[in-house]
């Protein structure tokens, strides 16, 4: 959103009296005082204050954050350990190397799949905290790692090439 104000000039006036009482004298001054401030300009939304879901890895399309199916999870493929100081979203995808989709869900867990379950639904808002996959990666906390168990749980990607 570009935000364009044109120059803002403000112009003051003072007065003051002041009165001698030994003289009989009135004394009268007036000081004008004009000022432009800059012209105001914003352009990009401002940049977040925490934790970001990641939607720009090589080789992946993020998909939204998707529901577990019922009665199975979304991606049944592999479910690879955490790493030492635990999953971020670019440690699944390389664990998940070489199946179509991957997913992180629940801070530290990472589910790989050649196909997204039956029952499995994304979810409609990309707001996290409106959409169930709120928490933050166990290895990375400024990112989005799915959610808690129950409904919905998973950020899900898609391999765009092998």
């Amino acid at each position: 959103m570009l935000n364009t104000s044109a120059p803002i000039s403000t112009t003051s006036t003072t007065s003051s009296q002041s009165t001698t009482s030994a003289t009989s004298s009135n004394a009268m001054s007036t000081t004008n005082s004009t000022s432009t401030l800059p012209a105001t300009t914003s352009s990009a939304a401002p940049s977040p204050t925490g934790p970001i879901t990641v939607t720009n890895l090589t080789d992946y399309n993020y998909l939204g954050c998707y529901s577990e199916g019922s009665p199975q999870r979304a991606l049944t493929g592999l479910t690879p350990p955490a790493p030492v100081g635990g999953f971020t979203v670019e440690l699944c995808s390389t664990a998940c190397y070489g199946y179509t989709y991957f997913g992180v869900e629940y801070g530290n867990q990472c589910y790989c799949g050649q196909a997204i379950n039956a029952g499995s639904v994304n979810q409609s808002s990309s707001i996290p905290s409106v959409n169930g996959c709120s928490m933050t990666c166990s290895g990375d906390q400024g990112e989005y790692c799915g959610g808690k168990l129950g409904l919905p749980v998973g950020n899900v990607y898609v391999l765009t090439h092998l």
